[in-house]
């Protein structure tokens, strides 16, 4: 006796249909669920592309390390190094995740993250080049490498630049009475820090005429790094404001514009505790406490730049969680919608 609703296939395999005649769907093989496999394939191809470079420089920050006699000290270090090398892949990568058309409508984000995606990846495009490219015959860091090494500061530079004048171009709001003071006092701080770190550096940079150096061509290019590592200062200073002005001005989405002014102010403040330690360093002429400091108010280095390293890995987790969030929450330019026109006889709207 057959059922009139299940019959064999050629393989064996019972098939059958539904009461008005459609078929049952074909069973599915194990697989995930589907707003997981629904999220992958919505994911526009350039976030795929910025988070494998967050995990290529992420990996890279952590690979060849001995991490088996590792103190608190380098294991606060690695995991913040990590961070920063992997921050600007992830930010990118949250930012095509909540603005698929940011290549059109953000450019100057996309711009100023992709160069700092560069920076981040440089270290690993460095270690394949042949020593014949880096050093001449005698040991001496070759013209390319020393050109390099500017290049990639200059990047980082005009990186950070680019995504304060992202944020600028995608504001609404005008900004508050106070931000104007803001600027001031974050100009003021700014200057000060480069002060003291040229007072305190620059006579350890370039050595007294005279006193001969293994290494002129890496001399040379002390004092322009040097100078661009000021720049970048300013820069992420740039940010801080435009970032502090946009939250206080009432942008949306809120949390990001809160999170990413939070996030560049402990960047920036990184930056300042990085001028003071190495200046410090500079003055005492190396890592023991300062004479005649009195040892009751020495902080050692290495907790010096504890502090400086957790103060960039907070930062740099606001700034990703603010792009994750949305920010920012209108696009420089408008993404268009090609809209049906009206039919012809049909009454205009009131």
């Amino acid at each position: 006796m057959t059922d009139e609703r299940a019959t064999l296939t050629g393989s064996g395999e019972p098939t059958g249909h539904t009461v008005d005649g459609t078929p049952w769907e074909e069973a599915r093989p194990p697989h995930l669920p589907d707003p997981v496999t629904g999220a992958v394939a919505r994911t526009p191809l350039p976030a795929w592309i910025f988070l494998a470079a967050a995990v290529l420089s992420g990996w890279w920050a952590f690979h060849g390390l001995d991490v088996s006699r590792a103190t608190w000290v380098g294991w606060i270090s690695l995991g913040s190094s990590i961070l920063q090398a992997a921050a600007p892949g992830l930010i990118g990568a949250a930012l095509f995740i909540r603005h698929p058309r940011a290549m059109v409508s953000d450019p100057k984000l996309v711009a100023g993250i992709g160069l700092l995606v560069v920076v981040g990846v440089w270290p690993i495009v460095r270690s394949v080049l042949p020593d014949t490219l880096l050093v001449d015959e005698t040991g001496v860091a070759s013209g390319f490498r020393v050109a390099w090494i500017i290049l990639v500061e200059i990047a980082r530079f005009v990186g950070v630049l680019l995504i304060a004048r992202g944020l600028v171009e995608a504001r609404e709001h005008e900004d508050t009475p106070g931000a104007r003071g803001r600027v001031v006092v974050l100009a003021a701080a700014t200057i000060v820090a480069i002060a003291v770190e040229s007072l305190a550096l620059l006579p350890v940079l370039v050595p007294p005429l005279g006193v001969d150096s293994n290494d002129p061509m890496l001399v040379a290019a002390n004092v322009p790094v040097f100078f661009l590592n000021m720049a970048v200062l300013a820069a992420w200073a740039y940010v801080v404001a435009v970032s502090r002005a946009g939250s206080a001005a009432g942008e949306v989405p809120a949390r990001a514009w809160r999170n990413v002014s939070a996030g560049a102010s402990w960047v920036y403040l990184a930056g300042l505790g990085s001028v003071v330690v190495s200046a410090l360093i500079a003055v005492t002429g190396g890592y023991g406490p300062p004479e005649p400091v009195s040892l009751a108010f020495y902080i050692p280095w290495d907790v010096a730049y504890v502090g400086v390293n957790v103060l960039l890995g907070v930062g740099y987790v606001l700034i990703i969680a603010a792009f994750a969030r949305g920010l920012p929450g209108v696009d420089v330019v408008p993404a268009t919608i090609d809209e049906p026109a009206p039919d012809e006889g049909a009454p205009a709207s009131p």
